[in-house]
């Protein structure tokens, strides 16, 4: 008999009312007990009894998809919950971003996907400004995950922390930020599943039907009306400041702001995640190798990663002195 496998969620994450996964506790030796079958309430006077039986709930793993839908409809309140610890929190907004990429990869017109959207990158938003430790949890989350549909929350996150840095507490400027990285990979959708997980180098006709995704990115989000720095950041994600990139050879100030940041965020994490063909860089390592295309980025934004990856701004000063020249394994 197969054993049963369980995942740990916050218990302050579920509210009173009807419950669309069984519940779970441990007994002292560490055994699953039901607590609440499918389909029950969890009322008030539950609520009440469980604080003396610890502050979490176990879930058969199986239902973790139907526990991240729960929490994605509840997302604001959960950032918003001082019962759940800020490690929580990110784990969960973590969990609920790759759900939504996955769910904007499968109907990407879907008006409530991309509703969505928006309300887990303001949740996001909140999150990371609500401490440093929930900034810090968001990162650490993107280093120990598999790149198929963490990437676009990944560069979502890294989008919002480079704008903390270049912009401050500006909410509306962070919001675009964080949803020009969630949706910049989004017109992957319309690219072929074979060349998408082609575990080789693609050959130069593949490599053509891919750079279309940029393009297929930008019609994505003009349809859902959202406004045009992330429409713009889609499209032009892959250009580079000495017009060496795609699709359209841009260079220097024709490229929007908002893409040049995302193409910072994109690339740092293709660089740190494995993918079929390469094993992932140290972050170190990345940041040597994004300082190397000097030419290609903008400056301001790679100032901006290395506030956020470096953490401690006498580890960027010699960073920018080149004091760190060589060391790949500090962090």
């Amino acid at each position: 008999m197969k054993k049963q496998r369980f995942t740990v969620i916050a218990a302050a994450s579920i509210e009173p009312g009807l419950v669309p996964f069984t519940l779970f506790t441990k007994d002292k030796e560490g055994h699953a007990t039901l607590y609440l079958r499918k389909g029950l309430a969890y009322t008030p006077k539950r609520k009440g009894i469980l604080k003396d039986l610890g502050r979490v709930f176990y879930i058969a793993s199986e239902d973790k998809d139907k526990y991240l839908e729960y929490a994605s409809d509840r997302i604001e309140k959960i950032v918003n919950n001082p019962e759940i610890r800020v490690s929580d929190k990110a784990m969960i907004v973590y969990g609920v971003g790759k759900r939504t990429v996955k769910s904007l990869m499968e109907d990407p017109r879907s008006g409530s996907v991309m509703n969505s959207s928006r309300r887990l990158v303001e949740s996001q938003v909140a999150l990371i400004f609500s401490s440093p430790e929930a900034a810090a949890n968001m990162f650490e989350l993107s280093a120990f995950d598999s790149y198929t549909f963490s990437h676009s929350i990944n560069v979502c996150t890294f989008c919002i922390m480079l704008g903390e840095k270049l912009f401050g507490n500006d909410k509306k400027k962070l919001w675009e930020l964080g949803m020009s990285g969630l949706l910049h990979d989004v017109g992957k959708s319309r690219i072929d599943q074979n060349i998408l997980e082609k575990d080789t180098c693609l050959d130069a006709e593949e490599w053509e039907v891919m750079k279309r995704h940029a393009y297929y990115s930008y019609e994505i989000i003009k349809e859902h009306s959202l406004p045009r720095p992330i429409a713009d950041a889609g499209h032009h994600h892959h250009e580079r400041l000495d017009g060496s990139g795609y699709p359209d050879s841009l260079s220097g100030w024709r490229i929007h702001p908002t893409a040049r940041i995302v193409a910072v965020a994109d690339i740092y994490d293709a660089l740190t995640s494995d993918r079929p063909y390469k094993s992932k860089m140290m972050p170190l390592e990345a940041l040597h190798e994004i300082a190397a295309t000097e030419p290609h980025i903008d400056q301001e934004a790679f100032n901006a990663l290395l506030q956020s990856v470096l953490r401690n701004m006498d580890l960027v000063h010699d960073f920018q002195a080149n004091k760190l020249a060589g060391c790949t394994n500090l962090l």
